[in-house]
């Protein structure tokens, strides 16, 4: 009959704007992750040939492409927020953050002003979130991880370009990369998603930065990365060893084996290849910086404390510039990055970061489907008090945003998996009707 045609012809052209809009989607978020990374690794390549007026227009650039395909999936309805009292956290978040944007320093010229606005430890900072979070991560993993794997990719000309500053005594190694291989570590635990190319480039990204920051006693990052390739490792065999017990001979023999190389090689390793990381092993290089900080902030209004300092406040503590030869007294960051947080926004700010990361890594692990995730949001409250891995722009912060998105809107992949189910039965048995109807 002419109304069962005109029934399906009708459910095959709302399918098709559905499929379209899903791609328009994806696109976007695609374009949105791209121009992210593009933004954390245009100085590293563009740095050695153009002027860093340029640089800093290619930046400006990419924030905005990246504001404006976040406004197409706004005005299209696609932008999702968390529920409860994530969301409660999600506006006290957003009201703090407008207060440390808001007594930073605008002073100045246009020129300044722009400087600010695109600082990756400014005003960036603190706009990231409210980039990723509303993002509907949860719907389209595979093309983030594809980006994620792309910014990854891109580490490997930086090395080659900056291949003789690899390993240094200074921290500054560490740098190099602008941390794009914590995307390979993060990728560890997904690379079944992967090609057995892609797997092996992942792996090799990943073991190649774990050697150099051991080569460059970079404490913090090592114990970083190893945290991500054994929580990875545990992820993917976890349930295969459950199910064949077996496959714990090799991993056995394997770690004996390599703990059997390491001790009969452990002079040779510590007094030459690794002898920077053995010297600095048990080396204490917070509680002085520490110290500046409280007895700075201990003589300071109550308002410090619970507020913070803005975005470019400091504390007392006598430096030297190289550069200009001057003494500057007011160091505007701390290697901790509680005290970071506290600096900056003060005691409520560090507090809502810490509940977003407990409340985020409880309900991830608390799910099979998110588990990994949920792992790795948890490594930030240690990560947070040996380094900045959340308040400064880098691959480490996006990737931080984006667990915390994944994971706090109900577990979304379960729920978009109930109502594809769900409407599929509901299709089937409204075409049924129908199609009883018309007989």
């Amino acid at each position: 009959p002419i109304s069962t045609a005109l029934y399906w012809h009708l459910s095959n052209v709302i399918k098709y704007l559905k499929t379209m809009n899903e791609i328009t989607e994806r696109r976007h978020i695609k374009k949105i992750y791209l121009l992210l990374i593009s933004y954390c690794i245009l100085d590293s390549y563009l740095n050695p040939i153009m002027p860093t007026t340029i640089i800093r227009f290619c930046e400006l650039s990419c924030i905005v492409m990246a504001i404006h395909h976040e406004y197409k999936l706004y005005k299209s309805h696609r932008l999702s927020y968390p529920h409860g009292f994530a969301k409660i956290l999600y506006v006290l978040l957003f009201l703090i953050s407008i207060s440390i944007v808001i007594r930073g320093n605008w002073s100045g010229n246009i020129k300044n002003i722009l400087l600010v606005a695109i600082s990756p430890s400014l005003m960036m900072a603190y706009l990231i979130p409210f980039i990723i979070i509303p993002l509907p991560n949860e719907k389209h993993l595979n093309t983030i991880l594809q980006c994620f794997y792309i910014g990854s990719l891109l580490t490997i000309p930086i090395w080659i370009i900056n291949s003789h500053q690899l390993v240094q005594e200074l921290f500054y190694g560490e740098a190099i990369g602008k941390y794009l291989p914590f995307f390979s570590a993060f990728l560890l635990g997904f690379l079944p998603l992967f090609t057995k190319k892609k797997k092996m480039i992942i792996i090799g990204i990943w073991a190649f930065y774990f050697l150099l920051m051991m080569l460059n006693a970079r404490r913090n990052v090592v114990f970083s990365l190893f945290l991500y390739g054994f929580i990875a490792f545990a992820f993917l065999y976890y349930n295969k060893i459950k199910r064949n017990a077996s496959l714990m001979i090799p991993i056995v023999i394997f770690l004996l084996l390599s703990i059997a190389t390491v001790m009969i090689n452990w002079d040779n390793l510590t007094q030459n290849t690794f002898k920077s990381m053995s010297q600095r092993a048990k080396e204490d290089t917070r509680s002085g910086v520490e110290e500046f900080f409280f007895a700075d902030f201990l003589t300071s209004p109550i308002e410090d404390w619970i507020w913070g300092r803005g975005m470019d406040g400091g504390y007392y503590q006598e430096m030297f510039d190289s550069e200009t030869g001057e003494i500057n007294t007011n160091r505007t960051a701390i290697e901790t990055g509680y005290l970071y947080m506290i600096l900056k926004g003060g005691i409520i700010y560090a507090l809502i970061i810490t509940l977003f990361i407990i409340i985020s890594s409880k309900r991830g692990c608390s799910n099979k489907r998110t588990r990994y995730i949920g792992l790795i949001l948890a490594t930030y409250l240690i990560d947070s008090y040996t380094t900045i891995p959340i308040c400064i722009l880098t691959p480490r912060a996006i990737l931080f945003w984006f667990c915390v998105s994944y994971i706090l809107k109900n577990n979304p992949i379960k729920r978009y998996d109930t109502i594809n189910r769900f409407n599929k039965q509901n299709n089937k048995t409204s075409q049924q009707n129908i199609s009883q109807h018309f007989i």
